[in-house]
């Protein structure tokens, strides 16, 4: 399980809302555990530039609310170009929570 991400959501009007999000990357081996765990900067990096501009262009979102399976899709395609293919089996996503600013 990797730190939670909390991103801004900014809109015409400044920042309209905060997301939390915590994920947690499944790995067949604790030889695959500690790999991620020493690229775990790198990918929090990734999933950040990612998801900032994803989450502001408004595209993971349909009515204001979080679209889960295509922020999945985009986090395992991050984690697959960070870590390379075959590291993970997948990206589990533990809390997803808006919160209005």
């Amino acid at each position: 399980e990797l730190d939670p991400l909390i991103l801004p959501i900014i809109d015409n009007n400044g920042v309209s809302q905060t997301v939390s999000i915590v994920v947690a990357l499944e790995v067949a081996d604790d030889a695959t555990a500690a790999k991620v765990e020493g690229l775990a900067p790198r990918l929090k990096d990734a999933y950040i530039q990612e998801m900032y501009g994803v989450l502001n262009k408004q595209a993971a979102l349909r009515g204001g609310v979080i679209q889960v399976s295509y922020l999945k899709k985009r986090l395992n395609t991050i984690s697959h170009h960070v870590l390379g293919e075959g590291v993970i089996n997948d990206v589990l996503l533990q809390v997803v929570q808006q919160r209005p600013v």
